[in-house]
């Protein structure tokens, strides 16, 4: 309660101050390019040009709204993508000539599954304003990608799906290694779909020459993959039926022999040849830019 009277206080100073400039908003997306049901980060920073603090609470009259207006490439609203108020009730204050930055799961506000190219801005209102603020458009692709590799299978009998049920043995559901240029740089992804549903959409690591990834599908219906993913290191990743990742965190590097995918005489799946690769020690790890925040 105390917090609230400080800050509807300080409401009350800043309304008597002179606004000037408000607010200068830049939007930035963390790829140009996406693969469909990819995941789609966006990047607000806020400046406050206003001459005054921006107070953000959860009191009514301290509450901002951010909304997003999407276009097709020819500037024309998309109504199936009607705008939807975020609260920016985060109980902090950003000073005159201060920034603030918001990381958003876009994907997660709106349902972008089809392909295309896209205009997206940001708009942001506030008790404390009289106007609202846009930001600058960001563009953006979605695409299906290339498809290099595929494998359609039964599901076997008493697999468990995510929601907790066993899948049907009726159904079949079909891996798929894709290409796809997102800026600048091609990469290879994974998918794992039925006819009905997108279960899984992840990128594996960029496109190296002529080595294509690896792909084994175990006796459970899992698929094996190893990935060239840098010079001499490689990556495995296994994803069961039901879409989880369940393995995607081990690297491995060319010694006097090379990484390869094996089947023991269980129907067992392995990795033999080179030996197990340490990150930032056999080879840089990358530093995660905003697309790695998730809520």
């Amino acid at each position: 309660m105390k917090t609230v009277k400080i800050l509807l206080l300080m409401l009350a100073a800043v309304f008597c101050l002179p606004a000037f400039s408000q607010l200068a908003m830049e939007l930035n997306s963390n790829q140009t390019h996406y693969m469909q049901y990819e995941s789609i980060y966006m990047h607000l920073r806020i400046r406050n040009d206003s001459g005054r603090p921006m107070v953000f609470g959860k009191n009514e009259k301290l509450t901002a709204k951010l909304y997003f207006e999407i276009a097709d490439v020819r500037g024309r609203i998309i109504e199936e993508y009607e705008p939807k108020a975020i609260l920016l009730a985060r109980g902090k204050v950003i000073n005159p000539g201060q920034t603030g930055d918001i990381i958003l799961k876009f994907s997660k506000i709106y349902n972008l599954a089809k392909t295309g190219i896209y205009r997206i801005h940001a708009y942001i209102s506030h008790p404390m304003l009289k106007d609202q603020f846009r930001s600058n458009d960001v563009r953006i692709e979605i695409s299906d990608g290339v498809k290099i590799w595929s494998r359609t299978i039964g599901v076997p009998d008493g697999v468990i799906g995510n929601d907790g049920r066993v899948l049907s043995r009726d159904s079949s559901r079909t891996y798929s290694i894709k290409k796809l240029n997102t800026n600048d740089i091609q990469y290879y992804y994974c998918t794992l779909e039925d006819k009905d549903k997108m279960y899984q959409t992840f990128r594996m690591g960029p496109v190296l020459g002529i080595e294509k990834p690896e792909c084994i599908i175990d006796m459970s219906g899992a698929l094996h993959t190893l990935v060239y993913i840098l010079p001499k290191i490689y990556k495995y990743y296994k994803i069961d039926i039901s879409g989880t990742l369940v393995d995607d965190g081990k690297y491995y590097k060319t010694t006097k022999t090379t990484p390869h995918l094996m089947k023991n005489s269980n129907g067992q799946i392995f990795v033999g040849g080179g030996a197990p690769a340490v990150p930032n020690v056999d080879f840089a790890v990358r530093e995660k830019s905003f697309s790695a925040l998730d809520e």
